[in-house]
């Protein structure tokens, strides 16, 4: 059943929401059956995500985590107690999916279609709470059928620009979508522009709004930090994930967790606990220690400028070997330039997907940035020639896609 599933990636991406109501009414409306939080941004989505799924779950709720895109297995994208969601029961819901829109002119789009297979899952499972990434955009993204007891919206900047628009207010605009009516969004610090419109659609909506910087703020290393939420002062926390940024997505979480705690109260131990505990892979992740091999899903020029500056600040005294693969809805250029590759070298190549840029295009545009790059052409052939040349100074850094990630992930 992954292959009718994997066969509507076919479709692309269709941003409304018409065929996913209809799937969820003819099914009985699963969404409706558990309490939700909804969260979408540019980056920081996936791991304030795992954030506080992992803080409910330590408190003792049946937690849902729906994330995307998947690094390995489609299941990933669909656990409770972070438990991914079991072959059978994927195939089961499939089928119930297939059974319906087989009778359709136009099927749904695989997000749709994973998406619908979320919610049924969740709710057959009788979850407390599941905490549901957007996938793309926000306000026609198909999680945007969810009404959720809160919304968060991590930050904004330039992204899907065929489909969002080609400017920070426009993708503001789309994002914000997903604030609704008198239901509290969590605001993490973003550009000005960017922020007044998120600000006017929660005005509209009368919702209330806890914005990072007023509301909240953390400060400290990933070792230990301290946050403050109002006047609730959480003090000694620490995170296994690497990089400073990765304190302001725990930050994120816990003014959101704060937000919900009368209707999901948790102990100080649980939220302590549950963000030491959290993990996710392809972020700063270590997969090898010799030679040193990280994978970081770094997609777009914020992500890059923060991943350079994680290596800078905790792999100081190594030299990167870049392998890079983008997909071609991303500023390439301003990618490269955040992750300055002028001084390292640096090994083209292509995730295995229609949406990529083709390696030759991103080879030539690597080489205005620095001169010692070459091509290969999938991220194997990548890996084990950076593992042939890697020096006991130099670590090799695989970046530009999660995509890209996933089929590294799939290699070690």
């Amino acid at each position: 059943m992954d292959e009718w599933l994997l066969s509507l990636e076919k479709s692309g991406i269709s941003l409304e929401l018409s065929r996913i109501k209809r799937l969820l009414k003819e099914l009985g409306n699963p969404q409706k059956k558990f309490s939700s939080i909804h969260i979408a941004g540019t980056n920081g989505k996936g791991s304030i995500s795992t954030f506080i799924a992992s803080v409910l779950i330590k408190a003792g709720y049946k937690t849902g985590l729906y994330t995307s895109p998947h690094l390995v297995s489609l299941s990933e994208r669909i656990k409770v107690n972070g438990t991914p969601i079991s072959d059978e029961m994927l195939n089961f819901f499939t089928k119930k999916v297939r059974s319906i829109v087989e009778r359709w002119d136009e099927p749904p789009t695989f997000f749709e279609a994973i998406t619908v297979i979320c919610f049924l899952d969740f709710a057959e499972e009788n979850i407390d709470i599941g905490v549901i990434e957007v996938g793309l955009g926000g306000r026609l993204d198909a999680t945007n059928t969810i009404k959720p007891i809160l919304s968060i919206i991590t930050n904004i900047s330039l992204e899907h620009t065929d489909y969002l628009g080609n400017t920070v207010e426009k993708i503001a605009y789309e994002k914000s979508g997903v604030i609704k009516r008198k239901i509290p969004v969590v605001i993490g610090k973003t550009y000005k522009e960017a922020m007044d419109v998120i600000e006017n659609m929660a005005k509209k909506k009368k919702s209330p709004t806890i914005v990072e910087g007023r509301d909240f703020y953390a400060s400290g290393t990933p070792d230990n930090f301290d946050a403050k939420i109002r006047s609730k002062v959480y003090k000694n926390l620490s995170l296994q994930m690497i990089g400073d940024h990765q304190v302001k997505n725990a930050s994120i979480a816990i003014a959101g967790l704060e937000t919900i705690k009368d209707a999901f109260p948790f102990s100080d131990y649980a939220l302590k606990t549950g963000l030491r505990n959290a993990k996710i892979h392809g972020r700063m992740d270590v997969v090898s220690k010799e030679p040193l091999i990280i994978l970081d899903g770094a997609h777009n020029p914020d992500s890059a400028k923060v991943l350079r500056g994680c290596l800078n600040s905790y792999f100081s005294s190594y030299k990167p070997i870049f392998i890079i693969g983008i997909l071609s809805d991303k500023d390439i250029e301003e990618f490269f330039r955040n992750l300055d590759i002028s001084s390292s070298k640096t090994i083209i190549t292509e995730a295995k997907i229609d949406r990529t840029c083709p390696k030759e295009a991103l080879f030539k545009i690597a080489q205005k940035y620095t001169k010692n790059c070459l091509m290969m052409d999938d991220v194997e052939t990548a890996i084990k020639y950076a593992k042939e040349i890697v020096k006991k100074d130099e670590l090799i850094c695989i970046c530009g896609s999660l995509y890209l990630i996933g089929e590294a992930i799939s290699i070690f």
